[in-house]
C-alpha cells in the first residue's frame, strides 16, 4: 500500500501540530536532563528530528504582508 502524500491540513491543524511538538521538545529536554548519557544520545536525536520538522514547517509558510502600504515588522 502506498502512503497518502497529499494532506488537506486548515492553519488551526499546523498550529495544533506545531503546539505539540513544541510541547515534546519541552518534554524531552527535561528527561535528558534527568537521564543517563545513552538516554541523553537517544533525546539529543529526537530533539534534533523535531528541531528539523519545525523548521521545515516554518519555511512552508506564507507569511502575510500587507500589499497596499508599506510594512514594518514587530
Amino acid at each position: 500500500m502506498k502512503p497518502n502524500e497529499k494532506f488537506t491540513l486548515s492553519v488551526r491543524d499546523v498550529e495544533i501540530i506545531e503546539h505539540c511538538l513544541r510541547d515534546r521538545c519541552n518534554t524531552v529536554s527535561k528527561y535528558r536532563l534527568e537521564s543517563n548519557e545513552e538516554n541523553s544520545r537517544l533525546a539529543d536525536k529526537e530533539l534534533a528530528e523535531i528541531h528539523d520538522l519545525l523548521g521545515r514547517m516554518h519555511g512552508e509558510k506564507i507569511w502575510y504582508r500587507p500589499k497596499n502600504k508599506i510594512y514594518i515588522s514587530g
